[in-house]
């Protein structure tokens, strides 16, 4: 018995010279002495390769007199807390070498000789450099990545905003197209009927417009029609939905606005354009218009009803004489 237990004694103690020799962490044994100052009994090849000493030259000399003050004080900080709750302890750590930072992480172990008193740790540190540069450079990737996700993100948005934009933008006039205007009229005609107020629609077509296409060319007809976009914008309020419904055709939808104020309002836009002076070399181009006003009633039960009946107006106004205001019965 006592035979096989020597044997397994030394095959232990084989396995842990193997270890120590070949092991590519680094393992070391420090002491503490008399003086309260750890010594460096010894170091695996690993240790004293990775901190390029002679293990011989630096063999059983005090930690502080070959790393330095600050660098002993914070180790031997560590080894005195180990052998002081004789328990064994492990952290990740940061440390100076040669002017470079290195990480481990690092376990100790006390070892009290109980016949003669002396202490010593007992470490094993692994290299986690490395592991720990891959690990920052990644999360610099990372954020580098995320960063550019919401540059992207950001641009999409805009991307999207300009396209929805240029859906509901009349290119020519920039106000509101014909399908900006349904997007937003059956919403304020709902709110009207469940509030119960008053909506109106004015109903705008530019007299004899194919006239000023023929005698000056389209592009003249565009800026005509520009600037009398232009004005249009001026005299709508923010609630109001100004669009251009087709050709030389506005609608202006005013929520909360009873028959008589949509008349002052399309009074005071025929007047503005009477004032207003439209120019081509010199020459002014007359405008006037034609406008049919309808205001909402139970009876209309939808957006395309109040169209009709202020389009309608339109019509008696055009066929009427022009340049006239006609309302919806």
């Amino acid at each position: 018995m006592i035979h096989t237990h020597d044997n397994m004694t030394q095959g232990k103690i084989k396995l842990l010279e193997y270890f120590w020799k070949h092991s590519k962490d680094n393992l070391f044994i420090v002491r503490l002495d008399k003086d309260g100052d750890f010594v460096l009994e010894d170091v695996n090849p690993s240790q004293a390769k990775n901190f390029d000493f002679n293990f011989e030259k630096v063999k059983n000399q005090k930690l502080k007199d070959f790393l330095g003050e600050q660098v002993a004080k914070d180790f031997e900080k560590k080894y005195h807390e180990c052998l002081e709750n004789n328990m064994p302890q492990a952290k990740d750590e940061a440390v100076v070498v040669d002017g470079e930072e290195k990480h481990w992480h690092t376990m100790i172990l006390p070892i009290i000789d109980t016949t003669t008193g002396t202490q010593r740790v007992f470490g094993i540190a692994r290299d986690l450099t490395e592991l720990y540069n891959t690990k920052k450079e990644l999360e610099k990737l990372n954020q580098e990545l995320e960063n550019t996700v919401k540059e992207r993100t950001k641009e999409l948005e805009n991307a999207n905003k300009k396209l929805q934009d240029y859906a509901f933008e009349d290119t020519l006039t920039k106000i509101g197209n014909r399908r900006y205007f349904f997007e937003h009229a059956n919403s304020l005609l709902a709110l009207s009927k469940r509030l119960r107020t008053n909506i109106s629609l004015i109903y705008i077509d530019l007299d004899y417009f194919k006239l000023i296409n023929d005698k000056y060319g389209h592009p003249i007809g565009d800026m005509v029609l520009s600037e009398f976009a232009a004005l249009l914008k001026k005299e709508a309020r923010e609630s109001d939905i100004l669009s251009r419904f087709g050709g030389e055709e506005f609608i202006l939808l005013l929520p909360f606005t009873s028959m008589q104020s949509a008349i002052k309002i399309a009074s005071r836009i025929q007047e503005n354009i009477k004032n207003h002076t439209f120019i081509h070399k010199k020459e002014k181009i007359d405008l006037t218009l034609s406008i049919g006003i309808a205001t909402y009633e139970k009876a209309y039960a939808s957006i395309e009803e109040l169209i009709e009946k202020a389009d309608k107006a339109l019509y008696k106004a055009k066929h009427t004489g022009r340049n006239r205001i006609e309302l919806a019965v």
